[in-house]
């Protein structure tokens, strides 16, 4: 690669290093030994290094860069995983926040809305005061109990708004025995139908009797049930044309006032 040299190589005589020593440290020094009394055949030799072609160089090289190339593309690839991910990760952060805000809210909602309710528990109850006093005021008999309503004509003389109100009252007062009665009687059949859904398919005799009038039972308790609720929606009936009449008489009284 380099060429030859254009000057030709003459050789050229090495002084030996014993003569050279002796002219630098006089006779005395002897021969063979180094600066420090050494003997310089005894002094370790360096291990001569391999020497690289061009071509191999190369090689190396090309090993090298090829190497770097392909641990660029694996930190490219990597790195847009990570961006990938970063930005799922700002994605949930901005949903977790949407998330806490709207959770926030609610609380605040639920906090009204107990607010409201308390306050409309405090006016019910005073509602409920006022009118027991009302109903003590004008003599209304209890009436909560199922028992028949009264007024008591000695305080105040019963209109005729009055006796419909009252008639109203304990039409209300019968409805809800009735439907307190219809409720014992379904518990009452659920109850029987559970020990009917108890009993094993080889019963004896005495069980099939037994079956049997549970049956006729609940056949009788049905059947009272539907009476009982057409009666109830006959008196529903009755009572929201009573209101509807009440309402028309109220509203021409207010006209003609």
């Amino acid at each position: 690669m380099f060429g030859q040299s254009k000057f030709p190589s003459t050789p050229v005589s090495q002084p030996n290093q014993s003569e050279a020593a002796k002219s630098l440290f006089g006779e005395n020094y002897a021969g063979g030994d180094n600066l420090f009394g050494g003997n310089t055949a005894e002094m370790p030799t360096h291990p001569t290094c391999q020497k690289l072609t061009l071509k191999e160089l190369g090689q190396m090289l090309q090993m090298i860069v090829y190497e770097y190339e392909e641990l660029e593309r694996n930190f490219m690839k990597m790195l847009v995983e990570v961006n990938a991910c970063d930005d799922v990760l700002r994605d949930t952060k901005q949903r977790v926040f949407e998330l806490v805000e709207n959770v926030n809210s609610v609380e605040k909602k639920k906090d009204r809305i107990r607010a409201d309710i308390e306050f409309l528990e405090t006016q019910e109850k005073e509602m409920d005061e006022l009118t027991a006093e009302l109903e003590k005021a004008v003599g209304v008999s209890e009436w909560t109990d199922g028992s028949q309503v009264k007024l008591n004509s000695s305080l105040v003389p019963p209109t005729k708004a009055d006796n419909q109100r009252q008639h109203m009252m304990q039409m209300q007062v019968g409805l809800d025995a009735q439907i307190k009665q219809a409720s014992d009687d379904l518990a009452e059949i659920l109850d029987q139908i559970a020990g009917l859904l108890a009993l094993t398919p080889g019963s004896t005799g005495e069980d099939q009797e037994e079956l049997n009038s549970a049956l006729d039972q609940v056949r009788n308790i049905l059947d009272y049930q539907i009476t009982a609720l057409q009666s109830i929606n006959e008196i529903e009936m009755d009572v929201a044309k009573k209101f509807a009449v009440m309402e028309e008489r109220l509203e021409s009284e207010r006209k003609l006032h």
